[in-house]
């Protein structure tokens, strides 16, 4: 009997621990990770050059329209809280920052002049509030409601003269994803994220002499930047 009471005790203060262990996978905490994965961007890009000098207003204006896609790299990392509702949901917050490789490029030719436009984007930063649900001890499902800011270079060249002019701008977007994470351990967690960024249509417009023949040439540039990301990653509970 007593025998059988030790095994019984001693049962019970190795379950505990696990027990415990299994309750923590829930609760609420700071969290820091680390993603990376595939951007891609197909959007139309409009292009308008205007010759001009200090007599005539507008010697000539050619307009064009082309698709242009993009496929690239993108990784960064994330930092957050997580607030633990109940044992079916939660809610939190997040701060996400990536660097990316894309690039949209795209000819022009005018009255003997070549022109490429560029598009790059260095970084962007998306805040978001996350709302999800616990469908397993172990995996998440959650949506982020974020807004996108993404730092980007605008800039067109005169390939035939070899002169530029850049401008350099933050665009605003809104950038909901749908997350499915699985948690390893207490600490560790890896999840999938796909994020679709919407912004609203930019209007650059360059300023300038990067034509030595004509006095002013007057270029905009017309893109929506909306764009899809696949990414992949870590995650830390602190």
């Amino acid at each position: 009997m007593k025998k059988t009471f030790t095994l019984l005790t001693t049962c019970l203060l190795l379950s505990t621990p696990l027990k415990a262990e299994g309750e923590n996978l829930s609760q609420s905490g700071f969290f820091i990770g680390a993603q990376a994965g595939y951007n891609y961007l197909g959007t139309k890009v409009d292009t308008t050059s205007s010759l001009a000098d200090l007599v005539i207003p507008v010697i000539s204006s050619v307009s064009d329209r082309k698709f242009v896609r993009v496929h690239s790299f993108i990784g960064g990392g994330l930092f957050g809280y997580l607030w633990s509702l109940n044992r079916a949901c939660f809610a939190g917050v997040e701060l996400e920052g990536n660097f990316d490789n894309m690039e949209l490029k795209k000819r022009f030719a005018q009255n003997g002049q070549n022109f490429q436009y560029n598009i790059c984007r260095q970084f962007n930063l998306v805040p978001s509030f996350i709302i999800g649900a616990y469908l397993h001890e172990r995996l998440k499902c959650f949506l982020k409601l974020g807004f996108a800011l993404s730092s980007l270079d605008y800039s067109v060249k005169n390939i035939t003269d070899g002169i530029k002019i850049s401008h350099r701008r933050l665009e605003v977007g809104f950038a909901p994803s749908l997350v499915q994470e699985f948690q390893v351990n207490k600490n560790i967690a890896v999840l999938a994220t796909a994020t679709y960024e919407f912004y609203k249509k930019s209007n650059v417009t360059f300023l300038g002499t990067i034509s030595p023949v004509t006095p002013v040439d007057n270029n905009v540039l017309k893109a929506r930047l909306n764009n899809f990301s696949l990414k992949f990653g870590l995650k830390y509970y602190i």
